[in-house]
């Protein structure tokens, strides 16, 4: 997904016009416009300007009354959801308006070799998945591939979450290079 974020309400509305997202996610309380604001001038607009792509609108709020539900209806939002939410909430919300219906990935430790540590290095089918990872800056499959190695290589494990910490997917992919050019003179046997 391509993502933008504001500060305020009235860039919520300039950022809209340029860019004509599918869906928008907006806090009820802004600064400058409020969302109920930002929302009923959207709609408004959408309805005068037959070119404009009426989005989905996602009213967010931390501060949930008996009538928040109806004020956000009646702003024209789509649906609600109250703070503090999980992912879940979020993921199911996109499936709902779009139509969509995401494929999860198999979990990486599903994926792997029982064995990635042995007597010579690294399982190449690990490897393979961290430098894959690297090169599509991953940073989730990132820290669950160097989970795996934790116990056995601890400290190759720390270096290689510091450089993932600051997105240095360079130094992983020359620590792999590294790895595998070793192993390939002392192969896995």
């Amino acid at each position: 997904f391509a993502v933008q974020s504001v500060a305020d309400g009235q860039a919520a509305i300039e950022i809209w016009r340029s860019w004509q997202p599918h869906i928008i996610w907006i806090d009820i309380r802004m600064p400058k416009l409020d969302g109920f604001t930002v929302t009923r001038r959207i709609r408004e607009m959408c309805a005068h300007e037959p070119g404009m792509m009426r989005p989905f609108i996602v009213a967010l709020s931390a501060h949930v009354l008996e009538d928040t539900a109806k004020l956000v209806a009646d702003a024209g939002c789509d649906h609600f959801i109250a703070k503090p939410f999980r992912e879940d909430d979020v993921v199911h919300t996109i499936e709902q308006l779009l139509h969509v219906e995401f494929e999860y990935a198999v979990p990486i430790s599903n994926q792997l070799p029982t064995t990635i540590v042995t007597d010579n290095g690294y399982h190449p089918e690990w490897c393979k998945a961290l430098q894959q990872a690297a090169q599509e800056a991953n940073f989730r499959r990132l820290q669950e591939l160097v989970q795996c190695i934790e116990r056995e290589r601890p400290a190759d494990a720390t270096l290689l979450r510091q450089w993932i910490e600051t997105f240095d997917y360079q130094s992983v992919l020359a620590w792999i290079d590294n790895v595998t050019t070793s192993q390939a003179v002392n192969p896995i046997g």
